[in-house]
């Protein structure tokens, strides 16, 4: 008995199951849950990001040098 042929159908179906365990992972990751609702800030919540970001690169800024 050769041992190309096994070896070979052997490769294919671990190439298969990896094929198809990549169709899922991103078919699961493409889909965006129906549950999803993005964040509706306050014009104040959206202020107080704003400042803390700034506040946040220029302590960054002033730490680089």
């Amino acid at each position: 008995m050769r041992i190309g042929r096994p070896l070979r159908w052997i490769l294919c179906i671990a190439l298969a199951g990896v094929l198809l365990t990549a169709l899922i992972v991103y078919c699961m990751i493409s889909r965006i849950p129906s549950e999803y609702r993005p964040r509706q800030l306050t014009l104040e919540e959206q202020e107080a990001g704003m400042r803390k970001f700034v506040n946040h690169i220029s302590e960054f800024g002033e730490k680089a040098g």
